[in-house]
């Protein structure tokens, strides 16, 4: 709590580049506070603090530019909280904005398996995988 306080008080004031950003090496430029709070909170995801990247993650929902990501990762923090339910959902959501994300399809399948619903895995194969034509299939000539 008291390290949201401290993003939500400076936030404002994060330079444009980082230090070091000028040619030659050094750090990634950061263009924004968006992108300062999707570095810092992959970083408590990481580290195993997956309650404080959920907080920076849920700050950047409505982001634009991390919309598709913060879902996924939301999901992740979730579940390493071991909030299946609400780790569910936030995989649909990430699906819901790229159906196409493989990585959203696994996360959300291997969480399916794991809560013992392998009727939802086949839904969720079928609905975003979709059905493949094989080699020798009829079509192919």
């Amino acid at each position: 709590a008291a390290y949201t306080a401290y993003w939500h008080s400076c936030a404002p004031q994060v330079p444009a580049t980082s230090p070091g950003s000028g040619g030659g090496g050094g750090a990634l430029p950061l263009s924004t506070v968006d992108d300062l709070l999707y570095e810092v909170a992959k970083v408590y995801l990481t580290v195993g603090r997956p309650l404080v990247a959920l907080e920076l993650y849920d700050r950047l929902l409505a982001s634009e530019r991390y919309a598709p990501l913060v879902h996924l990762k939301r999901g992740e923090c979730l579940r390493a909280l071991r909030r299946d339910a609400e780790a569910a959902s936030a995989y649909s959501s990430a699906l819901a904005v790229d159906a196409c994300s493989q990585e959203a399809l696994v996360a959300a399948c291997c969480l399916s398996l794991r809560r013992r619903k392998p009727r939802e895995v086949l839904s969720l194969l079928e609905l975003h995988a979709g059905p493949r034509q094989h080699r020798g299939d009829a079509g192919d000539t």
